[in-house]
């Protein structure tokens, strides 16, 4: 639907997710509404630790990386600090 425009999805600090209800669930109507908000919760503590493990990864790279990906690094860091 997204890719069609015809659902949004919401935006969280590591990018966009689906929503509950813009999902087929046929054949997997036990998983609840509550089990498929905690799979999509986003941890920013968790986060922000696995953006420090990117950090020291990336810092190997020095001048050689993309201006892109630092680009989306820093955005990430400020996202997850909001």
């Amino acid at each position: 639907g997204r890719c069609q425009g015809t659902v949004q999805g919401g935006e969280t600090a590591v990018g966009v997710i689906p929503s509950y209800a813009d999902l087929n669930w046929r054949g997997l109507e036990q998983f609840t509404r509550e089990q498929f908000q905690e799979i999509v919760r986003v941890d920013a503590t968790a986060w922000k630790e696995e953006v420090a493990a990117h950090d020291k990864l990336l810092g190997k790279l020095g001048a050689r990386l993309p201006a892109e990906l630092e680009q989306r690094r820093t955005q990430l860091h400020q996202k997850l600090a909001a």
